[in-house]
């Protein structure tokens, strides 16, 4: 399989390849910062009726400055915005070490240039404060990789994954799993590169074909300090590269691919099949379940049903209606994991390509710890 190397990484790996540092934002509580001139940021006041605006700050000239933000963003992305909460700074630090539209930026040390990068950039507008002390608020992790066949397949593929849960969304070039402090995001980097639109400028670089990024976004500081071991910029600009690789996989892993046995209960109507279970357990008794995935086969069921969610929710209907109880949805879903693994291996050996291989595909490509050259 192709696999795409950063150019200005200096890390030779053999696949996968190391996780990307993509996206970071970070927080200064009131008073870890200081502001010169308020004049060299924008202003924004919003008061509501009856109520007065109270002061923000104080900046170097003695000033006291009432609004509700001040914010600056930089052309290459970088964004500091303060309200009373503090200091809140997002950047991309991809971007801004390699300077390049999709490389990843893979070797967490350099982290230090980008940080005095983005100090040199709050200076500019009369912003200072510890960048290395910075408190982690999200990480976004990211791995990506031409694949052998287009990336909408790949899409259709995950939509046999069940993440437990995690809400599901479907997108043409992408889909994403997600809740409140995690998100997993597969998409199409070169339509999203090549997307025409007001302001886009044209790209310089060629953008290979079959390209799927897999983002691994962690939010919330209890979250990302859990998941990855750092709290601060500095922390993370000292973990090592196949640590970073390792929290990328296993939040992959456990959210997408090894979902925790948990699930909802769920009243949807599935009128016809459930009134066709029941009337094989009539007949069958317990094994009513069985007889109806054996009549399918497992990849035909999940087809009936629009993937492994679908199984799911028909799963619980079925338990709401007393058809099977709380341990045999487990069981079962737990199995038709394991049967769809077991179908990628079979299918591999006789050379045939399915969703299960091409499941099997992004758990190997994405999750599998590096090693270095």
């Amino acid at each position: 399989m192709a696999m795409y190397i950063s150019s200005h990484s200096s890390q030779k790996v053999r696949h996968p390849q190391f996780a990307g540092i993509d996206k970071i934002e970070m927080t200064f509580s009131p008073g870890s910062f200081s502001v010169a001139d308020y004049r060299q940021l924008d202003m924004t006041t919003r008061q509501r009726a009856g109520t007065n605006v109270p002061p923000l700050l104080v900046d170097g000239h003695g000033v006291e400055v009432v609004a509700t933000k001040l914010h600056h963003n930089t052309p290459g992305g970088t964004t500091f915005d303060i309200d009373h909460r503090g200091l809140f700074v997002s950047m991309n630090p991809s971007k801004l070490a390699t300077g390049h539209p999709f490389e990843l930026l893979t070797e967490p040390s350099k982290l230090m240039e980008v940080g005095s990068h983005v100090l040199s950039l709050a200076n500019a507008v009369g912003i200072d404060m510890n960048v290395h002390a910075g408190q982690l608020y999200r990480v976004d992790t990211t791995k990506q990789n031409i694949m052998d066949e287009p990336v909408s397949v790949y899409g259709q593929a995950l939509r046999y994954a069940r993440a437990t849960r995690m809400n599901r969304k479907e997108y043409p070039d992408g889909h994403l799993v997600h809740n409140s402090n995690r998100e997993l995001c597969f998409y199409d980097k070169q339509k999203e590169l090549t997307r025409k639109g007001k302001g886009r400028a044209p790209l310089t670089v060629s953008v290979p074909d079959n390209f799927l990024r897999a983002e691994s976004r962690i939010m919330g500081r209890d979250t990302v300090t859990k998941d990855m071991g750092c709290a601060t910029f500095g922390d993370l600009l000292n973990i090592d590269p196949i640590v970073l690789a390792r929290v990328y996989g296993k939040n992959m892993d456990r959210l997408l691919f090894h979902p925790l046995n948990a699930g909802q209960q769920m009243s949807i109507s599935f009128a016809g099949d459930l009134a066709y279970i029941h009337d094989l357990a009539t007949r069958y008794g317990k094994s009513a379940w069985k007889v109806y995935e054996r009549l399918h086969g497992t990849l035909s069921l999940l087809d009936a049903h629009g993937g492994m969610d679908g199984v799911e929710r028909f799963l619980w209907a079925l338990h709401d209606a007393g058809g099977v109880s709380r341990p045999t949805v487990y069981r079962r879903l737990a199995q038709l994991r394991h049967d769809v693994n077991e179908r990628a291996t079979l299918d591999h050996i006789r050379g045939q390509r399915s969703v299960a291989t091409r499941l099997e595909e992004i758990r190997h490509t994405f999750t599998t710890i590096p090693n270095a050259a």
